[in-house]
């Protein structure tokens, strides 16, 4: 499965604390990963 999505600011490789991008973009992971039985 894969699932993408292209932010406006951040970048590759950016870190959880980087206020430069989405603040919900943890949240997305965690939701796709439950969606895919991986948490």
């Amino acid at each position: 499965p894969a699932e993408m999505h292209i932010y406006q600011a951040g970048g590759h490789g950016f870190g959880l604390n980087n206020k430069t991008t989405k603040e919900d973009w943890f949240l997305s992971l965690k939701n796709w990963m439950t969606q895919n039985s991986w948490l």
